[in-house]
């Protein structure tokens, strides 16, 4: 089965190197690299075209969608199994593409997989607690009949390191190419209810994290909140906040455990600035598109309304 790599970008200078570096030492071939970039203003275009095998696709910035974009890249492409990676995401090993596609060699199925995100080293305590709890050493498959069991954890997906079969993708229509974020988790609740299966591959593992200022805690909860909002069909009698509490008391007591007293205030702090986000964003049809856009990190998004 050929394999395409998407990698979409802006200003990824300082990763994009490494990433493909790292593609290009995989233990199976990668058929075709995508890399889609929406009008970066450093050099990452000409560091990609240093790499063999690498098709350059641009866009304009005000084009640029989470879901559209990758959607558009799908559709260019030609591999029978196509896998997303963010830019700042950096393959732990040579064997995350042969780990990450294995699934669809196995079980017909399948229709998409995602792997492990293991915390960089800069990252703070509690963020690398959290990762481990989103993302155990133990791998799982999940079908329609797990959805009222999980809640909304059926739909816990990652485009920062995941796959998808074509023919499956293209059968339930792709991305919605207007969603503000989380296309992964939309198409995720797509394959399920359609009665197809997801793979998360625990030893497909990337290095991937951030630490976000409150600020950003707010714009990002707010945007997801924005979209359940606006995904209330597929997401009816599904609540978006048991299993944020859950973790919220596992991150919690661990910090505490382990006597990071300090990294367990900023913790709370952080869940303050979360859930503030996600207040404001449910209510986002009454808000001037003006405050709007303040609110959120994805600016584009907004000047489209």
């Amino acid at each position: 089965m050929r394999v395409t790599v998407i990698i979409p970008t802006r200003n990824a200078e300082a990763y994009i190197d490494s990433l493909l570096s790292a593609l290009e030492k995989q233990s199976v071939v990668i058929d075709e690299t995508i890399v889609i970039d929406s009008e970066s203003s450093d050099d990452t275009l000409q560091i990609a075209r240093k790499h063999k095998n690498v098709k350059i696709m641009e866009i304009a910035r005000k084009e640029f969608s989470h879901g559209g974009t990758r959607d558009l890249a799908f559709r260019e492409s030609k591999g029978e199994i196509v896998c997303f990676l963010t830019q700042d995401a950096l393959p732990a090993n040579e064997f995350y593409i042969e780990n990450l596609i294995r699934p669809f060699l196995e079980d017909s199925d399948i229709a998409m997989s995602y792997g492990r995100q293991v915390a960089r080293e800069n990252a703070t305590i509690r963020e690398k607690l959290t990762k481990e709890l989103n993302y155990p050493e133990v791998s799982s498959v999940r079908e329609k009949k797990d959805i009222e069991k999980l809640g909304i954890r059926a739909f816990f997906v990652t485009n920062v390191c995941s796959a998808y079969r074509r023919d499956a993708y293209l059968e339930v229509g792709g991305f919605d190419r207007d969603a503000i974020v989380n296309e992964d988790m939309e198409i995720c609740a797509k394959f399920l209810r359609g009665g197809k299966k997801v793979a998360y591959l625990h030893n497909a593992v990337v290095l991937h994290s951030h630490n976000h200022t409150l600020l950003q805690h707010f714009k990002r909860n707010f945007d997801i909140a924005v979209f359940f909002a606006s995904h209330r069909d597929i997401f009816k009698n599904i609540s978006e906040y048991s299993e944020g509490w859950l973790l919220f008391k596992k991150v919690f007591l661990n910090l505490l455990l382990k006597l990071h007293f300090l990294e367990a205030g900023l913790f709370i702090l952080k869940c303050v600035f979360d859930i503030l986000g996600h207040m404001a964003g449910k209510k986002y049809k009454a808000l001037p598109v003006f405050f709007a856009k303040k609110m959120s990190a994805q600016k584009v998004w907004w000047e489209r309304k």
